[in-house]
């Protein structure tokens, strides 16, 4: 459910930005009843704010891809979608984006897909501001687990077979660097010590540690 402002605010930013595509805010999480309300760890509705582990759903997301910073120029690019799925409801897109897009059956995870395809061209910009409200109730789509997962994996399955065939001059060059060698785990750590784990499709690691701003790379297989 859109605030008042969500529109207004999604289509300024798209109108003024050309090069981005799709454009975001963050959820507050209402029930059945249209109540604002909050999840304890288990993602239950609960009422008391003090008690909550996720005051939004936006805080969720945030904990699940720690390794993304939702304000930075990473955001929704197709390296880290390429891992899963962490873009927030209410999203806004450019008409033009759907041009080329068409669902199929093999990636029955459409907004998975959907982000997939776009951020091969396009950027994505978040607004750290609760532009929608998102409604949890017993039968959400996402609630059994089992399916959820299985069709990440045909999603993720189907676009490994568009990325083999994949027009190069088409796309932004970090679709070419996960074509080329997978994608990049980003693990953000203390101030002096933090390494990015980069998963190839060969099986090996190469993990990049910079110790005191010294860059050392290690390579080794995956286990």
């Amino acid at each position: 459910m859109a605030k008042p402002q969500a529109i207004e605010k999604e289509v300024e930013f798209l109108s003024q930005n050309p090069q981005y595509g799709l454009v975001v805010g963050y959820n507050e999480i209402i029930d059945s009843d249209n109540n604002v309300c909050y999840w304890d760890k288990n993602k239950n509705n609960i009422y008391d704010i003090n008690q909550a582990v996720y005051k939004t759903f936006g805080e969720l997301l945030k904990q699940v891809r720690h390794d993304i910073d939702f304000n930075s120029k990473i955001f929704g690019d197709y390296n880290s979608l390429y891992l899963g799925n962490y873009i927030p409801n209410g999203y806004l897109l450019r008409k033009e984006v759907l041009n080329d897009i068409h669902f199929v059956q093999d990636a029955p995870l459409e907004d998975y897909y959907l982000m997939l395809q776009i951020a091969k061209k396009y950027k994505f910009k978040y607004i750290d501001e609760v532009l929608y409200s998102y409604r949890w109730h017993s039968t959400n789509t996402v609630k059994p687990i089992k399916k959820f997962f299985d069709n990440t994996k045909k999603t993720q399955e189907y676009e490994e077979k568009i990325l083999a065939n994949i027009d190069k001059k088409a796309v932004l060059s970090d679709v070419i660097n996960v074509q080329k060698y997978g994608a990049i785990l980003r693990r953000r750590g203390i101030k002096y010590l933090f390494e990015i784990v980069f998963h190839r499709k060969n099986n090996v690691k190469i993990r990049v540690v910079k110790l005191f701003n010294i860059p050392i790379l290690k390579f080794k297989k995956i286990k």
